[in-house]
């Protein structure tokens, strides 16, 4: 992302589509679940059914780096 050069990378993971690369173990426990999107940082989910706000990304991004 833009505002973490070089901290951060997002992997986007489409249904029915070969993975890009190995999930995180969060993405596996979820992956059987129905409800898109999802969304994990430092593979925790953070959004399940509903696109996050930009604002609560960051602040979770920001949060998971801190540790």
């Amino acid at each position: 992302m833009r505002r973490f050069p070089g901290r951060v990378r997002m992997v986007t993971y489409e249904r029915g589509a070969p993975w890009p690369e190995r999930p995180t173990m969060g993405f596996l426990a979820f992956s059987k679940s129905t409800k898109v999107p999802k969304v994990f940082v430092g593979g925790r989910l953070v959004a399940y059914g509903e696109v996050p706000s930009l604002e609560d990304v960051v602040v979770t991004i920001k949060e998971q780096l801190a540790e």
